[in-house]
Order: structure tokens, then sequence, then C-alpha cells
């Protein structure tokens, strides 16, 4: 129903999760018992994706927390299609437009290829630059700290208003029903509560391995003369850095599991599909 109602945060964080636990997947099978460079081009894609769903996935929470927010807030009226259409274009910008953003300047900050790992696969490579920190490490804390507000301030608003809560989803005319406000909110609130500390910590961590602050330099990252990378090097990277990121796979493929929809609509449309796939 996330899709029918386009619902444009759902729609984002659905795309995101699927898209991080495809190439997760992928990454595993062909790395999964060594660290062999077989796949370069690959590993070029893999991480942008890596990149991009890392912030991608926590934009998108950020933005289903906001329309919710917005739906109890006391000055919530009624959607109209413009409120609709203006509402998706800010909420696709957000979940597509940052992440994409980010991997189109991936290449400013990347002092090598990717790095390999047995049993992960491609990862990210950077130093310790300004924009090392403007363009990857701010994000995924920026968007999960906003989503908590959000989520924060509808938790308050419906416990100090619940016996209205009924009537404010429904005035809201967003095809949110009271059990899709409420599955949408677990699914958000749920999400927060692994991805908030896992962005705080895994941003500690990412920090401590990229190693001391450098003065940004073009010439001393990328200059074929001068630099002091050798761009097409394949790197590995601390066990301690491979621990967080378990997690995160774990995550990502729970939150795949919840983003699908466990509704009575979304059990319906998943037998139609299996239906015609048999036919």
């Amino acid at each position: 129903w996330q899709v029918s109602s386009g619902n444009s945060g759902a729609i984002c964080m659905g795309f995101w999760v699927a898209l991080a636990n495809l190439n997760t997947f992928l990454n595993f099978t062909i790395w999964y018992q060594d660290a062999l460079n077989r796949a370069p081009i690959f590993c070029d894609i893999s991480i942008k994706i890596r990149i991009g769903a890392e912030i991608g996935r926590l934009a998108s929470i950020f933005c289903v927390a906001r329309f919710l927010a917005d739906i109890v807030s006391p000055r919530a009226t009624a959607l109209t299609k413009s409120d609709r259409r203006r509402r998706a274009i800010f909420d696709y910008s957000i979940a597509f437009g940052v992440p994409f953003l980010v991997m189109a300047f991936h290449y400013v900050w990347q002092p090598t290829r990717f790095a390999i790992v047995k049993g992960y696969g491609c990862n990210v490579t950077a130093l310790m630059t300004w924009p090392t920190l403007v363009f990857r490490f701010i994000w995924p804390p920026l968007f999960a700290a906003a989503a908590v507000l959000y989520s924060v301030y509808t938790v308050y608003r419906l416990i100090r208003h619940r016996r209205n809560f009924q009537r404010a989803v429904a005035g809201s005319h967003s095809a949110l029903t009271t059990a899709r406000f409420v599955r949408l909110a677990i699914l958000s609130f749920s999400y927060l509560l692994i991805a908030m500390p896992l962005a705080v910590y895994g941003t500690i961590i990412d920090l401590s391995i990229t190693g001391r602050y450098l003065e940004y330099s073009w010439i001393y990252i990328h200059s074929p003369v001068e630099a002091s990378f050798d761009f097409d090097r394949v790197n590995s990277a601390s066990s301690q850095y491979w621990n967080v990121v378990g997690r995160h796979r774990g995550c990502r493929i729970l939150c795949g599991l919840r983003v699908r929809g466990g509704g009575p609509l979304a059990l319906l449309q998943s037998k139609r599909i299996s239906r015609q796939s048999s036919a």
C-alpha cells in the first residue's frame, strides 16, 4: 500500500534497504572465502551503493518520521493533491538527492579505489579530510538525530491527544488508516532504535580508522605524479570495523523484512504476485 498510496518516504526506504541487501548479498557470495580482486568494476559500483545506501536509509526514515509528525501536529490540515506533491518532491530530494550527491563527490576524498575483505567484499576507503567529514560522516548521525526528534514529538502528541488520534489520522486524508499509521510508526521507531546507536558508533569507528586529520590537497591525493597513494591499490581494514559492519548487515536484513510490510494488503499483493508468477 505504500506505493499505491504514494507514501514517498516509505518508498525511498524500501528502495534503499532492498538495494543495500542485494549489494551485501552479492558481495558476500563473491568474497565469502577470500579477498581476491576478481571483480574491480563491480567493486567500483558497489562502494558507491554502500555510500548512498548508508545515507539514504536514514534520510528516508527522517522523511517518514517528519510525515508522521505532520499528521499529529496541531497545525495539521487535510492534505490536498498539491500538498502531497510538495511532500513527495521534498522526500525524494532528501532521500535520493543527498545520497546521489555524496556518491558523485566520492572521488574528491577517495585515496584508493576500494578495499576487499574476506566474508564481506568491497568497501570504501577514506582519509580524514574536511570533504570526508562534510560528504560522508556528518549525514548519517544528522538524519538519525533529526528523525529521533520528530519521533519523540510524534509519541508526545499521541500520548497527550490519544483520544483524538483516530480523528486526526482520518482528517489528514493521506490514505493512512489508524492501523497503517501505527505500523508505519512502529517501523520508523524500531529502525531508529537500532540505526541511531549504530550510526553514532559506526561514525566513531570510521573516524578512528581513517586516522589523523589531514589538510585536504587534491594533488596529495590524486595527482598521478605527486600523489602519495596508488589509486588502483586494493586495501584491507581492521577487524574491529568489520564487527560493526556485521551489525549493520543484520540491521539491513531485519529492516528489509519490516519494510516489505506485514499488513493484510501487503500479504494480498504478495499472494497476487505469486499466483501471476506460477501462472
